[in-house]
């Protein structure tokens, strides 16, 4: 059974808090004037939220009109453990056909999410084990839920857990209205016995608020924000070049891919990204007639961290941070219409085969480069 809890994510929960139920009332096939049966046969049995057979249950609250043009929030839920091993928790609701939501279903001790979108009452896959074949299930169906359902992330984790277990998409479309029928809001469950739900406001629709996964912000404009894709394109730009090369210098592309952990020894595949908007690692760079590989690392530190751009091995004598550091933080930040960070510039030295030459300028044929980071082609 799920354990009562009485918290906030929120660091103002007058601000943040949009409804509550705690379901602690007598056994009832009345849920109380804060849910609006659809669907199905829902009723509270031992202070608890319950349906064994599938229908469409929904909050009657309807959050107020949001900061900017979309509604971005959170839920939180317990799910109840018994005669159920599935439950569905519908994240934006336009009607009985259509609508996004996260089946949660129990194969062992492993809990899958899979993440839905209906329309016309048809199901398609948004995200899964399949889409994502390096996902993690969650291990512990009593922690409770939170799932953040926004323009920047429709996402799903325990609360207060890691952002590396979160499964998350950027295939997200919020509402820029609610729904037609003025007695239900945007979000409820379409299967499953659940308890302990709370509905908050996300921080783009009212900033003090919390967020679940990582995405960008640029930090001097709350409106220019965006979803890191699963593939980034790292540049290096020329910015001074070695009077020893002759040849004009390139810029050079790196592709980082979504990925846990490195090294990343061949080109992910579709069905090969993290579920987590944490990490993106490169592949390992060979740098002819030098004595080793180096790979970068962008990382995304958390959800009010400065994103990161790290080199490894660190100790690389060839090209170096321009500042004292095993990475440096983006000094440079665009999120829409078009990704761009830009970050401290990384030093080249020149290398040479003997005292007197010839020395080696490829790639590495200019002294400094700008380091940036877009979405990759």
């Amino acid at each position: 059974m799920g354990a009562k809890h009485n918290k906030c994510c929120c660091p103002d929960a007058v601000d943040c808090l949009i409804a509550s139920d705690d379901f602690d009332r007598a056994d009832s096939t009345s849920l109380g004037s804060g849910w609006v049966e659809k669907t199905g046969d829902w009723e509270i049995v031992s202070n608890e939220l319950v349906a064994d057979t599938d229908g469409i249950v929904l909050t009657s609250h309807r959050q107020a009109k949001p900061r900017g043009t979309t509604y971005n929030y959170n839920i939180e839920v317990n799910m109840i453990v018994g005669s159920v091993t599935s439950w569905g928790i519908i994240c934006k609701y336009i009607d009985d056909n259509n609508y996004d939501w996260i089946d949660l279903t129990l194969d062992g001790t492993q809990l899958w999410p899979t993440f839905y979108r209906r329309a016309g009452g048809s199901d398609s896959v948004v995200m899964d084990k399949t889409t994502h074949t390096t996902g993690d299930s969650f291990s512990d169906v009593t922690q409770t839920l939170l799932i953040c359902y926004s323009e920047v992330e429709w996402s799903i984790n325990y609360l207060g857990g890691d952002i590396s277990s979160a499964w998350t998409t950027c295939d997200v479309s919020p509402a820029t209205s609610l729904p037609s029928d003025t007695s239900v809001g945007l979000v409820g469950f379409n299967k499953g016995h659940f308890d302990n739900f709370f509905y908050y406001y996300h921080r783009l629709s009212n900033p003090p608020c919390n967020v679940c996964d990582c995405f960008c912000q640029n930090p001097g404009v709350l409106s220019d924000y965006s979803c890191y894709p699963e593939r980034l394109l790292l540049t290096l730009n020329p910015i001074a070049i070695f009077p020893e090369c002759t040849s004009s210098p390139d810029p050079i592309e790196i592709t980082l891919y979504q990925v846990a952990a490195a090294p990343v020894a061949t080109t992910p595949g579709p069905t090969d990204y993290s579920t987590a908007k944490q990490r993106w690692w490169s592949l390992d760079w060979h740098l002819p007639d030098w004595e080793e590989d180096i790979r970068f690392e962008f990382v995304c530190n958390g959800t009010g961290g400065e994103p990161e751009l790290d080199m490894y091995p660190d100790t690389f004598t060839g090209l170096f941070w321009d500042a004292i550091s095993l990475g440096v933080n983006a000094s440079d930040i665009e999120c829409t219409p078009v990704l761009r960070l830009e970050f401290q510039s990384l030093r080249a030295e020149v290398k040479q085969l003997s005292v007197d030459g010839p020395y080696i300028c490829d790639p590495l044929s200019a002294a400094e480069y700008e380091a940036i980071i877009t979405e990759a082609p």
